[in-house]
């Protein structure tokens, strides 16, 4: 009976790989930067639209902080099972190009795509849509309750979206779903770093470098001594990274700076860990070593780890044999990469992520996905949804 039903939503997939190709082409081509506030209105009224026509029916916008637009759908259920398995599917419709940034048309290149969002992650919006029409179509959602969350400002850090998508998590869900870009290798992500940042901002005392420099407090050197302390922090074998990547500071050559400031990454792989180096980072920024300096820290763990657990390798191993079942090969890895996944995990949910189309070069002008993956991960997540309800095998929360 099971192979019987991977036919049928193979042949639904088939049927839908065309116009899934022209979706991606028209909705990659309009520009949806984090701060381009019409630009997600417009994909988030897109997705409503073609979220519905996959049976997702109820629901709509909701509002995060600041009245930031999210969408939040749902099915209606007519089925009798009590109580129906609960799918959270999650994706984001912002990407990193600024409206005036180059890169704001795809391109079609043999058997890839070019373009901002195919990979990250328009590319697997469409491909959770598909997958949710299939299962429409061939009658299987009466038992699932499907929850659709698209944001419009993961990409940087989820500020307005939190709450709503933790909200969800917490009024019980059995999975979660991301669809962020498949690997390169089409690995799917089982696991990520926790991502925190810090912003440290050094005020000193400013005074003329040829005449009385002994008389100012140099903002450079000290953020520059605390900055070497916070490298120190960094241990590769347990996965703990700060990376220094922004510094300014000063006014003139011939000035002793007045402040200086610095943009400080930080990951982690274990909670422990996070919140020590936190303590660490805001002991070295509150200690002075030239007196009359003082710092400010702004910042912190903003998404916290999510760890390989039972719940999210229990999840793999099902999609693992969905994957054998469709003809497919299928894998789970780490990375140091943050998503919304880490606030769906952290939460005790088993999560699977990236499965969205293959591909790669996420934030850069070389995004890219292969095209005919858009089709394969929507049979995968279709057939791995549809066995899940046939079996009735939810993986066990941890």
């Amino acid at each position: 009976m099971m192979l019987e039903l991977v036919e049928t939503l193979r042949t639904i997939v088939i049927a839908e790989a065309p116009q899934m190709v022209s979706n991606l082409e028209q909705i990659c081509n309009i520009n949806s930067h984090s701060a381009n506030f019409d630009g997600n209105v417009e994909m988030l009224k897109w997705f409503k639209t073609h979220f519905s026509r996959s049976g997702l029916t109820e629901g709509g916008f909701v509002y995060g902080h600041k009245d930031r637009p999210h969408l939040v759908m749902h099915n209606r259920r007519d089925g009798v099972r009590q109580p129906p398995f609960k799918v959270l599917l999650v994706g984001h419709t912002d990407t990193v190009y600024p409206i005036d940034h180059p890169f704001q048309r795809v391109r079609f290149d043999g058997e890839f795509a070019h373009g901002p969002g195919v990979s990250d992650m328009k590319g697997g919006l469409l491909v959770a849509a598909a997958a949710v029409f299939a299962l429409k179509q061939a009658g299987l959602l009466n038992n699932i309750e499907i929850t659709a969350f698209i944001n419009s400002d993961e990409e940087v850090q989820s500020p307005t979206s939190r709450h709503l998508l933790e909200e969800l998590c917490r009024n019980g869900q059995d999975i979660a779903l991301v669809f962020e870009g498949g690997r390169k290798n089409g690995n799917v992500v089982k696991a990520r770093k926790g991502v925190g940042k810090y912003l440290l901002r050094v005020t000193g005392k400013p005074a003329h470098a040829g005449i009385n420099p002994q008389d100012g407090v140099n903002a450079i050197v000290e953020l520059s001594d605390k900055l070497l302390q916070i490298n120190r922090l960094n241990d590769y074998k347990r996965g703990i990274t700060l990376t220094v990547g922004l510094v300014r500071g000063g006014v003139s050559r011939n000035t002793v700076a007045p402040e200086a400031e610095a943009e400080i990454d930080l990951r982690v792989v274990d909670p422990e860990d996070g919140r020590r180096v936190d303590a660490e980072v805001r002991s070295i920024a509150n200690t002075p070593m030239l007196p009359g300096a003082t710092t400010t820290v702004v910042g912190g763990l903003g998404r916290p780890p999510w760890a390989e657990n039972p719940g999210s390798e229990s999840l793999l191993t099902h999609f693992v044999a969905a994957a054998n079942l469709v003809g497919q090969s299928l894998a789970g890895e780490a990375t140091g990469g943050g998503s919304d996944g880490n606030f769906t995990a952290a939460l005790g949910i088993p999560t699977l992520d990236a499965l969205g189309p293959q591909g790669g070069n996420p934030h850069t002008p070389d995004e890219y996905i292969r095209v005919a993956s858009l089709a394969e991960r929507a049979l995968l997540v279709a057939v791995a949804l549809a066995s899940l309800e046939y079996k009735d095998q939810a993986p066990a929360r941890r």
